[in-house]
């Protein structure tokens, strides 16, 4: 996983001294109601899979890949955290944008991302990007105990970006 680099942030390889603050954003209102009951290890695992955001230094989100190498089915699955404090600013499409920039030059073309169907905030900011919808997965994902919510499905093509 190599660092990457946009006009105002840089995305570099989580690290384990970036869980307390992740995990704190991620419980932050405005970011908790979408990513669920923390679930320790197996949350940090993820975290530790994906990019750390950073502006001028500081943390302030996180981007997640599910690479799909599969010759008859390259893709690269999606998902995005960024602190409530830093939304509005265009910075989780200009995350996104250079993560799908990095893929792209590795030879992948279609892009995926499952926001909760009720998470308008992240539709629009996907839409910005490229995404489209495709489908609705019903009760997708548990949030909280007994609490299942539906995803909008939506993915992007390298080729929508030319």
């Amino acid at each position: 996983m190599h660092t990457l680099t946009t006009p105002r942030l840089t995305l570099r390889p989580a690290h384990v001294e970036d869980l307390p603050t992740l995990q704190r954003i991620v419980q932050t209102p405005g970011a908790a109601e979408w990513w669920g009951d923390y679930e320790g290890q197996e949350d940090d695992d993820e975290l530790l899979s994906g990019y750390t955001i950073l502006l001028e230094g500081e943390i302030i989100g996180w981007v997640g890949y599910e690479e799909e190498t599969a010759v008859k089915f390259p893709s690269v699955g999606l998902d995005i955290m960024l602190d409530p404090a830093h939304h509005g600013n265009g910075y989780g499409p200009e995350a996104l944008r250079a993560v799908i920039d990095h893929f792209i030059a590795a030879g992948h073309h279609r892009f995926t991302i499952d926001p909760s169907s009720g998470n308008a905030k992240a539709i629009h900011a996907y839409e910005s990007v490229g995404f489209k919808p495709i489908g609705i997965a019903r009760e997708y994902e548990e949030l909280r105990a007994g609490e299942k919510s539906d995803a909008l499905l939506m993915d992007l093509l390298a080729r929508d970006l030319e």
